[in-house]
């Protein structure tokens, strides 16, 4: 089944102005079927959703400490284990492999904001997470790109199997927008351990506004299809233009020159990226 969330939000209980029950009313009424509460350095937990058909994923943070820039999200992590990081000076690679290894979804955070970044050589040393950020909606009203599809690239042109998320990041009602940055979940159920097992195996696309109807791999081909689509575009290594079509369906064959393959959705109600397919 085909769920609609957001992995990325802050309430009031520390970093934003909405409580849980409200951020629940306001993400049900745009038609998500789930969320992740993750304010910072505070792990959100035993939380139930008001909604029967809506799901709030508990034991969630976004962590980061003075002695770093860098943020991450842990999604399914245990209260006791980030209070050895709370204070500096942190290894920043302790941390990963402490979320990681525990096993929550692992994500790092909008790498190409300004001064709370990730550099490329960072992230290309990092290990034991399954993705980054390639859109957080936040950076449209600050410094910084909102997109970090070029690190995506990069990341994936060092042979490194991470997948790109789309996020809102949200923390003021007033002045965020609820609902432009989210993922397309393909669970086996509606529940949260089916939800992290189809992120963790890329089970899923992130999209900023724009739905798929299809997609496929068949017979040494990709195949996908949107009637939201104005452009499909397919790319290789480095983010290289593979092939592009003005239309709402394409298929590609597979070409085992390219140590992966991914594709990207546009239209003027926003992009989809689908995760890539791998040669190697």
């Amino acid at each position: 089944m085909w769920l609609k969330g957001s992995i990325h939000i802050h309430s009031n209980i520390r970093d934003g102005n909405l409580s849980p029950r409200q951020i629940c009313k306001k993400y049900c009424q745009k038609g998500f079927n789930f969320v992740a509460i993750t304010d910072h350095n505070t792990v959100f937990e035993n939380e139930n959703s008001p909604y029967d058909d809506f799901l709030i994923i508990n034991n969630s943070i976004e962590f980061n400490n003075d002695s770093d820039m860098t943020h991450i999200l842990g999604i399914d992590i245990k209260k006791d284990e980030i209070k050895q990081f709370l204070k500096s000076p942190v290894d920043y690679q302790k941390v990963l492999d402490c979320f990681y290894l525990n096993g929550a979804l692992t994500i790092i955070c909008h790498p190409n904001w300004n001064w709370i970044s990730c550099s490329y050589n960072k992230l290309n040393l990092f290990k034991n997470y399954h993705g980054i950020e390639i859109y957080n909606i936040v950076q449209e009203n600050d410094h910084g790109s909102s997109y970090a599809v070029d690190k995506w690239d990069f990341l994936l042109s060092q042979k490194k199997k991470v997948w790109g998320f789309s996020v809102d990041d949200f923390h003021n009602y007033e002045k965020d927008k609820i609902g432009r940055g989210f993922i397309m979940v393909d669970a086996d159920e509606f529940s949260k351990t089916s939800i992290i097992k189809a992120l963790k195996n890329g089970k899923f696309y992130s999209s900023t506004g724009l739905l798929i109807d299809e997609f496929n791999i068949k017979d040494g081909k990709i195949y996908v299809s949107s009637g939201d689509c104005e452009e499909i575009v397919f790319k290789g290594d480095n983010g290289v233009y593979i092939k592009s079509f003005d239309a709402n369906e394409a298929s590609l064959k597979i070409d085992k020159n390219y140590s992966y393959i991914r594709c990207e959705l546009r239209s003027r109600k926003g992009c989809a990226f689908i995760q890539p397919y791998f040669n190697f």
